[in-house]
């Protein structure tokens, strides 16, 4: 299974949001990555954006 690439949206619960691009095997794996990365970025997330780039 190769991986694809998925545009993240992180939006926080102050109303800030942080754009990546991420590379995973699956929706749910790109998800988990968005939520590491908000973690290490200290932001309380309100809701994930998961979009597949290709």
């Amino acid at each position: 299974m190769s991986s694809n690439l998925y545009q993240v949206v992180i939006n926080g619960e102050d109303g800030e949001y942080i754009e990546y691009e991420i590379e995973a095997d699956s929706h749910s794996e790109a998800s988990a990555k968005a939520e590491a990365l908000a973690a290490d970025s200290f932001i309380d997330i309100s809701y994930i954006e998961v979009y597949l780039i290709h």
